[in-house]
């Protein structure tokens, strides 16, 4: 598998735990990121670096 897709603010919890394997959800994911940024006219999570981005996943509620 590639090592490093998508971009960070659409990446899958999954591949930024550094998952080797990964299936056809990790797009799924960032569809609805995609979808949910195009609703709120803003990116769901903005993360500034890789911990950052974990960071804001985490909080989610």
């Amino acid at each position: 598998m590639t090592e490093y897709v998508v971009t960070r603010w659409y990446r899958a919890p999954e591949l930024l735990l550094n998952s080797s394997e990964y299936t056809a959800s990790i797009d799924v994911w960032s569809v609805g990121c995609i979808f949910m940024e195009l609703i709120d006219r803003k990116p769901l999570f903005p993360g500034r670096d890789h911990v950052h981005q974990l960071r804001l996943l985490m909080e989610v509620r």
